[in-house]
């Protein structure tokens, strides 16, 4: 098995950061590199003050204290990724970077170093399509905020032996998928919140007055709240044509209205979203709709599509679903407090509405398998 004793991070953005700092507060005695193209004394220095004011808060001891300020380096040299055991990229969202990320890697480093990559929408294979045939590959994929999320999603994983160890590392579960499910919970984010869209536009009601009834559901962050923060730009991004077809005409409304919205001259980039909503619906008269319908149509289309992907997948999908978008309760909550004959009616509703078929109800059996305490 692969004992990870060294680990290398490429790229040390916001999401780089937090896998970095996942592993490295849980892994005193391993050893870890980053790649860094800049501010590489400085980031060291950061790193070591947190280190210094853990220390003196007593949240470690000295000997860890010690460990720890010598078991990494951050660095702009790939040569010193040699001795890597297992290299989790995390650069920017771009096939062409990553491709020769990894082939230069691959002529670096031992036939037993894995290769892992944080992409949320970029092809799996296609990213290590430049390395050797026989170099175990994987996508792992963090959601942020990375200590906060209770999973990891593997998508067409070659070692899971690996994963297996990084599970017991981080405390954190995994879901697996492969094929048309690959980046499974991040197309059910976008299912999620391409119906919440569909939703105001049955309501004839504004994102602003929606994102105020979804805090009901969502209390950490409203599903348009991860829009902003994940930006209509990453949203609309990617190379991979793998959305399961169940639910591809509900997230195509959702990006075509999302794109309408760039071409109205929203920000593509994260944090601009609701800044621009905001201001385009300041003058905008909304209807207010009823708050407890709009909570019923919404939870009905989530539960339906959780239903339909757990009777495909692993037993723990559900769990896995529930932490991605944080709802405050969960689906079992939701399915005893409406009942079947109610979400169906509600999705039949919004199938008549829209003539998509994604709205078709999944059997009560299913539900009553999934949901049922």
């Amino acid at each position: 098995m692969n004992t990870l004793n060294r680990i290398g991070i490429l790229g040390y953005g916001k999401m780089g950061r937090d896998i970095f700092d996942l592993f490295h507060s849980k892994m005193p005695d391993s050893e870890f590199v980053v790649l860094l193209r800049h501010d590489i004394a400085e980031e060291t220095e950061k790193v070591n003050k947190n280190l210094a004011k853990a220390l003196r808060r007593k949240k470690i001891n000295e000997e860890v204290f010690e460990k720890m300020s010598r078991n990494f380096l951050f660095t702009d040299r790939t040569d010193d990724f040699a001795d890597c055991t297992i290299i989790i990229e995390s650069v920017a969202e771009n096939l062409k970077i990553k491709q020769d990320l990894f082939a230069e890697l691959d002529k670096k480093v031992n036939d037993q170093c894995v290769f892992a990559t944080n992409t949320s929408s970029l092809v799996i294979k296609d990213i290590f399509s430049l390395c050797s045939s026989n170099r175990k590959t994987m996508g792992l994929h963090f959601f942020y905020p990375v200590k906060l999320s209770g999973f990891i999603e593997l998508n067409e994983c070659g070692d899971r032996e690996t994963c297996k160890a990084i599970a017991e590392i981080t405390g954190k579960s995994t879901v697996d998928f492969s094929g048309n499910y690959c980046f499974y919970l991040n197309q059910y984010i976008s299912y999620c919140i391409s119906h919440a869209l569909i939703l105001t536009e049955k309501y004839n009601t504004g994102i602003t007055n929606a994102m105020d009834i979804l805090n009901e559901l969502f209390p950490m962050h409203s599903l348009f709240g991860m829009a902003d923060s994940i930006g209509l730009g990453l949203m609309l991004s990617g190379t991979t044509d793998t959305s399961v077809q169940r639910i591809r005409a509900v997230i195509d409304s959702g990006r075509e209205k999302m794109n309408k919205y760039l071409t109205e001259g929203c920000s593509p980039e994260t944090g601009k979203f609701i800044e621009f909503i905001t201001e385009k619906e300041k003058e905008t008269e909304a209807a207010d709709p009823d708050r407890d319908s709009f909570i019923l149509d919404m939870i009905s289309g989530m539960l339906n599509e959780a239903a339909a992907a757990a009777s495909e997948n692993e037993s723990n999908l559900t769990e896995a679903l529930f932490d991605a978008v944080g709802l405050s309760e969960k689906f079992s909550f939701y399915y005893e407090k409406y009942g079947y004959d109610r979400i169906s009616e509600s999705l039949e509703a919004v199938r008549a509405l829209t003539g998509i078929d994604s709205y078709n109800a999944v059997g009560k059996d299913v539900y009553d398998k999934f949901f049922c305490l």
